[in-house]
C-alpha cells in the first residue's frame, strides 16, 4: 500500500465536506476526500432543494444564524470565480391554518432583526396570483 503524505483527511463528498475540503486546501492543507459513491455531492446533497438559506428563521445571535450567513455571503462571493449558477427564487412560508397565519408577523419580525429585509406579508390572492399551483386553501405566507 502506498503512503499518503497528506495533512486532514475529509470522509464524505457532500455538501459539508467539499466546503471542509475546500476550506483546508484554502489554508494551505494537503487534504485527501474520501467518498464512497461514485461521484461527488451524489447523497443527500444531490436531492436537497438547492436554496440558498439566509436564515431568516434561525435563533438570532445562534451558531446557526452565523454559520447561515457566513455561507450565503461566502457563496455569493465565489459564486462567479467558481462559476457557479445562482437562480434567485425567494421562498414562501405559506399558512394553512389560522394559527400559522397568526405567527407569520413573528417569523417576517425575526427574518428582518436575522437581517433578511425583503420579507413581505401576501394575501391568498396575490399569493396565488405568484403561485398558481398551490392549494387554493392556503391562507397566506410571508
Amino acid at each position: 500500500m502506498k503512503k499518503l503524505n497528506v495533512d486532514v483527511v475529509v470522509i464524505g463528498a457532500g455538501v459539508v465536506g467539499c466546503a471542509v475540503t475546500r476550506r483546508f486546501v484554502l489554508e494551505g492543507a494537503r487534504v485527501l476526500l474520501i467518498e464512497k459513491s461514485s461521484d461527488i455531492l451524489s447523497g443527500a446533497s444531490k436531492a436537497n432543494s438547492a436554496i440558498l438559506h439566509t436564515g431568516f428563521d434561525a435563533p438570532p445571535d445562534s451558531t446557526e444564524l452565523s454559520c447561515m450567513q457566513r455561507g450565503y455571503r461566502e457563496y455569493l462571493e465565489i459564486s462567479g470565480q467558481l462559476n457557479l449558477p445562482i437562480l434567485k427564487t425567494g421562498a414562501v412560508v405559506a399558512a394553512w391554518n389560522q394559527d400559522e397565519m397568526a405567527s407569520l408577523p413573528g417569523i417576517m419580525a425575526q427574518a428582518k432583526q436575522n437581517g433578511v429585509a425583503d420579507v413581505q406579508m401576501l394575501d391568498r390572492a396575490s399569493l396565488l396570483k405568484r403561485e398558481p399551483f398551490l392549494s387554493p386553501e392556503v391562507l397566506g405566507d410571508c
